[in-house]
């Protein structure tokens, strides 16, 4: 009978208890926190108590190889990916406190019980590699690790990867099932409810309340991991990772200070993980590399095939004309719960690849439930395709929409709640793959060369769609208008800035009613024929004077992170 995986040559697994024959299951593709083993009797989503089979597919074993062929059970590990397991560190420590080596750790997936080899379901894997976070929180430092698999797992309905929460902005409290091999009577996984008061996002949640009554878990596991309780987000995704107990008070290795069992919430992690990972659901928003002046970056923006003016970009308003301004985006929002469909932030295409925009996109996407994408071509929100409005058969191509690969927002983007400003709000909008530039989609132009980054005018074009005025016709319609600008510092003196806030790189309006972040000023400027240049785009949705970022302030940083 053929079996599913690499038995670990060497070691004698099957001293460890009884073992189990069964057919392998038929393989799967990765689709992550995936369950697909229901139970008759037992509600699928918010049962607790001993694990069914294949309630938990991405929770396996860490063993610690020890001398004269021993295998011992060490504690549990989420499966992440194909070739990586989730776990804390206190699970790789030997028992003088120092880290093993990754030839000595082992994994084995796809059983519900310790002491039950269960040959058929279950895989068995050598670790290569043992990963450490580069960064840490002071409490967390040496917390959790990832282990690298010298062979990939095969994903089927007992063998799953678990999805990582991540969504910012949500602590650690309310109602959690925590998961760990922790059942006396036969080593079963369990299922554990707990009420957790930890309602800020940190790297550790300290149980300060008393709610975590957990000590339980790390008798029998040291990396219990925690589930929400409720099921939302992806359709089909029956539970998320969002913590893992940390059990660092009843073990010699790591003194934390605490009495209680706390938890290390995973979030700020995520960085570290997607790296490690290479996972693509991780990878939506990154961070974008500093401009360096040493190194030579390609100049990827068109030149000559941008800006193109349709009849010298006539002044009247507020509608725009049909293939006006052919540049403008909409960033789009899926939600994940529903699949219903929102205009979340507005930008300008300036490649076959690329959308500019503000780096609240990153925030909207994660915070609000939303997968993203971009929609060009558009006009009139309510019609497609589009037709002018003095002819009927006048009407441009239908929109097209294109997902979207990655954000990358600024290294040095903040936002903070408490302040009107946000600092560094820009970000690269990277489609995965090339735009089609038609008479409908065409680039905009940024300002490229030293003469038009050193430009200023006294009034610009404010081209987007209307938020305000929600139910009236005319705000379906993409609007122009010109806006004046007001001083810098007397903007400041009317709403609470950012103390971090460079004057240098923004400029302010006064309120106007199109407030999508993300939507341009520009002026037809002389430049390779008369060409319209994108000079700043909104930075802030609220009330009071409008903030833009000044696009030749960050020309340089723009160019240093496209890619072909």
């Amino acid at each position: 009978m053929r079996t599913c995986g690499a038995i670990f040559a060497v070691f004698n697994l099957l001293a460890i208890g009884e073992s189990v024959w069964q057919s392998c299951p038929q393989e799967t593709d990765f689709q992550c926190g995936r369950r697909p083993v229901e139970h008759p009797e037992r509600d699928n989503l918010n049962y607790v108590g001993p694990a069914y089979p294949g309630q938990w597919p991405w929770y396996g074993i860490v063993y610690h190889r020890k001398p004269n062929r021993i295998v011992e059970y060490a504690c549990g590990g989420t499966l992440i990916s194909e070739r990586h397991v989730l776990t804390s560190t206190l699970c790789v420590k030997s028992e003088n406190c120092t880290l093993l080596d990754s030839g000595d750790v082992l994994f084995r997936i796809g059983t519900h019980k310790l002491n039950v080899v269960n040959v058929g379901y279950a895989q068995h894997r050598q670790v290569i590699k043992i990963h450490q976070p580069v960064e840490y929180d002071v409490k967390s430092e040496n917390k959790v690790v990832i282990l690298e698999l010298r062979h990939k797992v095969n994903f089927n309905k007992h063998v799953q990867p678990a999805c990582l929460f991540f969504i910012p902005g949500y602590g650690l409290n309310g109602s959690l099932i925590v998961t760990g091999w922790g059942l006396p009577e036969g080593n079963v996984l369990e299922n554990y409810k707990v009420h957790s008061g930890c309602d800020h996002l940190y790297f550790y949640c300290e149980n300060n309340m008393g709610l975590l009554n957990l000590t339980g878990v790390c008798d029998k596991d040291r990396n219990g991991v925690v589930h929400d309780w409720q099921h939302y987000l992806y359709v089909g995704v029956a539970k998320y990772i969002r913590a893992m107990i940390d059990c660092s008070h009843v073990n010699s290795c790591e003194d934390s200070g605490l009495d209680l069992t706390g938890m290390i919430a995973l979030f700020k992690y995520l960085p570290w993980i997607a790296n490690i990972t290479n996972l693509d659901y991780l990878r939506t928003v990154r961070k974008g590399q500093r401009y360096d002046p040493t190194k030579q970056y390609p100049n990827l923006l068109p030149r000559r095939n941008c800006g193109n003016v349709l009849n010298g970009n006539t002044e009247t308003g507020p509608n725009a004309q049909l293939y006006e301004y052919p540049w403008m985006a909409m960033l789009m929002g899926r939600n994940y719960r529903n699949g219903s469909i929102y205009h979340l932030c507005t930008g300008t295409l300036i490649s076959h690849r690329y959308v500019l925009s503000a780096a609240v996109i990153g925030l909207n996407s994660r915070f609000l439930f939303y997968s993203l994408f971009v929609r060009l071509g558009d006009y009139d929100k309510s019609q497609n395709p589009d037709c002018s409005g003095n002819d009927k058969t006048d009407c441009a191509p239908p929109f097209e929409d294109y997902d979207v690969e990655y954000t990358i927002e600024h290294p040095v983007f903040i936002n903070h709640d408490y302040y009107a400003s946000m600092i560094n709000d820009i970000a690269l909008v990277r489609t995965k793959k090339n735009v089609l530039f038609r008479d409908h989609i065409q680039p905009i132009c940024l300002p490229v060369t030293e003469d038009l980054r050193q430009k200023k005018f006294e009034q610009y074009m404010f081209t987007g769609w209307n938020i305000m005025n929600i139910g009236k016709n005319e705000t379906n319609v993409l609007q122009k208008t010109k806006v004046s600008l007001v001083n810098i510092t007397e903007c400041a003196e009317r709403i609470i800035i950012h103390p971090k806030t460079n004057f240098s790189s923004m400029m302010c309006s006064k309120e106007k009613d199109y407030n999508f972040p993300g939507t341009p000023l520009g002026n037809i400027v002389e430049y390779n024929g008369n060409r319209f240049v994108q000079f700043a785009l909104l930075s802030i949705r609220r009330t009071g004077p409008f903030y833009y970022i000044m696009i030749p302030y960050y020309m340089d940083w723009i160019i240093a992170n496209m890619e072909e």
